[in-house]
């Protein structure tokens, strides 16, 4: 297993965008990872040590998450700038072309990756999402989130609560970890949600002005994945105008 490379990479408006580089077989098709809303790259770890067997896989912070820097004007997380982000990574890491892996927010970027330049991605996977931009389950999931500190053992057992019939097999070990993919250990000792509130501000604006990218993802014409659990269902729509993938 190659032994992951970290960094801090200097994307412009003050911002810095913290870098897991996996370096795997230099003449495949490198990937990068993109993460959800409120997530980061920690949720791509063992599946960019899994990948990078046979290939580069890249997985950042975007702005505001995880280890990346944070903004005093939430415009400064548009979608458009995230994109933009990716491709000065691209770039920096002369990554001529790429596959590109995203959840919720990452899915999304993917696809307008995809529409916008379709000669430098090479193809999409698309994990937990279809082409609607607030499914149902997703407003479940925003009314949970908070900037509450808590205990990790607390903030286990809380999400334990709420995803415990899909992780039946789950122990408390097994929860603190997951915990601790998508919250940071605050001054207290105790943990909190590793993203700048004010992303979700640039969530609302974003989910508003564009509800659905099916139009994007219908002019595709490159290799498209669908990954999606077999008892959670972000895009209920998603075989009926999604059963193109397996044609791509």
């Amino acid at each position: 297993m190659c032994q992951q490379r970290r960094k801090l990479f200097d994307v412009g408006q003050n911002h810095r965008l913290y870098l897991r580089d996996y370096p795997g077989a230099q003449d495949a098709t490198p990937i990068i990872c993109l993460p959800g809303f409120w997530r980061n790259a920690r949720d791509f770890e063992g599946l960019a040590q899994h990948l990078s067997r046979t290939r580069r896989v890249v997985t950042p912070d975007m702005r505001g998450r995880g280890n990346s820097t944070r903004a005093s004007d939430p415009s400064e997380y548009r979608f458009e700038a995230l994109i933009d982000d990716v491709w000065k990574i691209a770039d920096h890491l002369h990554m001529e072309q790429l596959v590109v892996v995203g959840t919720a927010l990452g899915a999304f970027m993917a696809i307008q990756m995809g529409h916008d330049c379709p000669n430098r991605v090479a193809g999409i996977v698309l994990n937990d999402a279809g082409t609607e931009t607030t499914p149902p389950r997703s407003k479940r999931l925003g009314g949970t989130v908070d900037h509450l500190e808590r205990p990790l053992e607390v903030l286990a057992m809380k999400l334990k609560e709420i995803n415990g019939k899909y992780f039946p097999d789950f122990d408390d070990e097994d929860w603190q970890w997951f915990a601790k993919l998508s919250h940071r250990e605050a001054a207290s000792g105790q943990y909190v949600r590793d993203f700048d509130p004010l992303t979700s501000e640039e969530t609302k604006r974003f989910r508003a002005d564009k509800p659905s990218l099916w139009n994007e993802f219908a002019g595709l014409n490159i290799p498209i994945a669908g990954v999606e659990g077999s008892v959670v269902r972000l895009s209920p729509a998603g075989p009926r105008r999604e059963d193109g993938c397996g044609k791509r």
